[in-house]
Parts: C-alpha cells; sequence; structure tokens
C-alpha cells in the first residue's frame, strides 16, 4: 500500500493528525522522505528501501485504514501544509538544501541517534 508515500515528495515535520492520516503513517512518511533526500545529496549513505517498505507496509496495517481511505486522505493533504513542514524539517536538522555537506553531517546525527531516518541510511 505505497498510496500514502506518493506524497512523501513534499513532505516534512508532523507535529499531529494531518487531515485525518494518522500521526504514525505521516512520520514515517517524513522520516523516508527526508532519508532519501539524504542519501541522494550524500554520497556517503544510500537509502534502505527495503527496511522503509517494510515499515511503512507495517504502519499502514496497524491504521486499520483501507487502501481506498488512505488514498482519499493523501489526495486531501494541503500541499502548503507539506511545504512548509519541509522547510520545518530541514530548519530542525540543519540541513541546507544548497550543501550536500549539511545532508552528510544530517546523515550521520540521525545513524548515530539510532532514529528512523538513521534507519534507513546505509553507509557506503
Amino acid at each position: 500500500m505505497r498510496v500514502v508515500l506518493a506524497f512523501a515528495l513534499t513532505a516534512g515535520t508532523a507535529a499531529a493528525e494531518v487531515n485525518g492520516i494518522p500521526d504514525a503513517i505521516y512520520a514515517h512518511t517524513l522520516d523516508r522522505f527526508l532519508a532519501e533526500q539524504i542519501a541522494g545529496a550524500c554520497g556517503d549513505y544510500s537509502f534502505d528501501r527495503a527496511a522503509a517498505d517494510a515499515d511503512g507496509a507495517a504502519v499502514e496495517a496497524a491504521s486499520g485504514l483501507s487502501e481506498t481511505e488512505l488514498k482519499g486522505l493523501a489526495e486531501k493533504i494541503s500541499t502548503e501544509r507539506l511545504a512548509a513542514d519541509v522547510v520545518a524539517l530541514f530548519t530542525e536538522k540543519k540541513i541546507d538544501a544548497g550543501k550536500p555537506a549539511s545532508f552528510c553531517r544530517a546523515g550521520k546525527a540521525e545513524i548515530a541517534a539510532k532514529s528512523a531516518i538513521g534507519t534507513y541510511l546505509k553507509a557506503k
């Protein structure tokens, strides 16, 4: 059910349920998004898609929502909200989109913290 992950391209920090999307799904999507961004910008890391997919499937299943319900929620998400969340997430993690080294630093910190983001990164 990769429905919710479709909006990850513009995701950010989760503070509360967004348009009925359970916090766990939104948070997972944002963690996955940032891990993909870090791996894409920093040559030191690759993105562990299998781990992210497995976690995503487990979170979606635990939500109790059907694929149709998840699709409907994902279609209602505000792009303005997502853009603001991306800015907040990058600020929180001290990432400068124009500086690959800031992605590398963030990746190293996430791995050291054993965060969900860190678990989706593999050192090359």
